[in-house]
């Protein structure tokens, strides 16, 4: 009996330690799969897809149980095909956002909430610029990867030649400084007898106001510092009120007024404009930081500066541009991609991206770093980042329809088509009908 017991005994040992056997080589080989997650993004420079590449491959050495599969694409595609992927079923877990897309995104509630997870891990939006952060509706769905705000550039050169000592303080001074840096073959500026509009060397300040509707953006940083609003609570037009239309007819008296801007705006795309500047064919224009990269490509022939956008009664005003991360909710892997999320945005790689592709930093706590005492140029865009009016464009789902009404109200005010407070009642009218019928 006892025998028998010993041998029973030994027998349910050897099952137990079988068992125990498989379910360990069980876990082994399951915790040794990778979990694959998908990065969408459009294609970058090779420059930066190869820094970004080389971040990612350091995410996935401090995370080896997750592998990130880029899926690149066309810019002027990416939008349809990144919301086809997600209204088909097939989701990446890792989104990129600009500020063009990321109204229609939000507006579809297809974006999962990261408030949970910050709160969790010790994230803290605050922790970024005022100008990158995004909440709708009280929560946060998107965290800043890349950008920045805008910035004047000119031409030092012109500006000794013109007697200019130092980049305008106001938009009045912007103004007068335009007018001073047009010049004829004759040495005769707008406003004087015998000034030939037909033979101008250079001009005061360069604008792009084509259909592709990217330089509005010089327009809504004046639009900024003028305290101007896009829309009421109601989402009813509030941009033609009297700051909007004094912001609009600022601009437009540069060009049709004083003449201080090459003709031919509304067909002028932003990359044109920039071979305006780097040309030497203007002397000031506005950008973002990455333009500085850009100037130095180019190898100009001249000394340039950089410096904040000038001031209206005391108030800043600069648009800005950025990308964002955000996370579909249809995503299978929302932990894993969150993982990837938190690290891209972190103040860590924030720096590595910023001091190697000329953003500006996200985090406040780069703004300061050492890197920017050296580069002074692009110190000044730190100096701006934190500034109050940095601001985004409305995120509502409704903004591609507000920026072509925008786009038209701001083309026809240019061409002398309408007046300024004609062009932007004519895009309120039309807002405000299409709100109506929305509700």
């Amino acid at each position: 009996m006892t025998r028998r017991k010993k041998i029973i005994t030994s027998k349910i040992s050897l099952s137990g330690l079988l068992l125990v056997l498989v379910v360990f080589v069980g876990s082994v080989f399951v915790s040794a799969e990778k979990i694959n997650i998908t990065f969408m993004r459009w294609n970058l420079v090779e420059a930066n897809r190869n820094l970004q590449n080389q971040i990612i491959a350091k995410f996935e050495r401090e995370h080896p149980g997750i592998k990130v599969i880029v899926e690149s694409y066309p810019f002027k595609n990416y939008a349809d095909k990144s919301l086809t992927a997600v209204a088909a079923g097939s989701p990446p877990d890792v989104l990129y956002i600009y500020d063009v897309m990321a109204g229609r995104y939000l507006g579809m509630n297809i974006l999962e909430p990261l408030d949970q997870f910050m709160k969790r891990d010790n994230v803290s939006l605050d922790a970024y610029t005022q100008g990158s952060r995004v909440v709708y509706k009280g929560k946060c769905y998107l965290l800043p990867f890349r950008g920045g705000p805008r910035a004047l550039y000119y031409n030092v050169d012109y500006y000794k030649e013109a007697g200019i000592a130092s980049p305008p303080k106001t938009w009045e001074e912007l103004r007068d400084y335009a007018i001073k840096l047009t010049i004829d073959k004759n040495g005769r500026h707008p406003g004087e007898s015998g000034y030939n509009p037909e033979k101008v060397i250079h001009y005061g300040m360069g604008l792009a106001a084509s259909s592709q509707g990217e330089g509005m953006w010089e327009w809504f940083s004046i639009f900024y510092s003028y305290q101007g609003k896009f829309l009421n609570e109601d989402k009813t037009a509030a941009f033609n009120d009297e700051r909007g239309i004094a912001s609009l007819k600022f601009l437009v008296d540069l060009y049709r007024k004083y003449h201080v801007i090459p003709p031919g705006v509304t067909s002028t795309f932003k990359g044109d404009e920039v071979k305006q500047f780097t040309t030497g064919l203007t002397a000031m224009t506005s950008y973002g930081p990455w333009f500085i990269s850009w100037i130095r490509d180019a190898k100009v022939k001249f000394d340039w500066n950089v410096a904040p956008l000038p001031l209206h009664n005391g108030h800043d005003g600069e648009g800005t541009g950025f990308v964002w991360l955000g996370i579909p909710k249809s995503s299978n892997h929302i932990e894993e991609a969150w993982e990837f999320v938190k690290y891209m945005t972190s103040e860590e790689v924030d720096y590595i991206w910023a001091t190697h592709t000329g953003m500006t930093p996200n985090h406040i706590a780069n703004l300061n770093k050492p890197f920017y005492k050296t580069h002074p140029k692009y110190a000044v865009f730190c100096k701006i980042a934190p500034l109050p009016g940095v601001r985004n464009i409305p995120f509502i789902p409704e903004w591609p329809k507000l920026q072509d009404l925008l786009l038209t109200a701001y083309q026809n005010a240019l061409d002398g088509k309408a007046t300024p407070k004609e062009a932007l009642d004519r895009a309120a009218k039309k807002w405000n009908e299409y709100i109506r019928k929305k509700k």
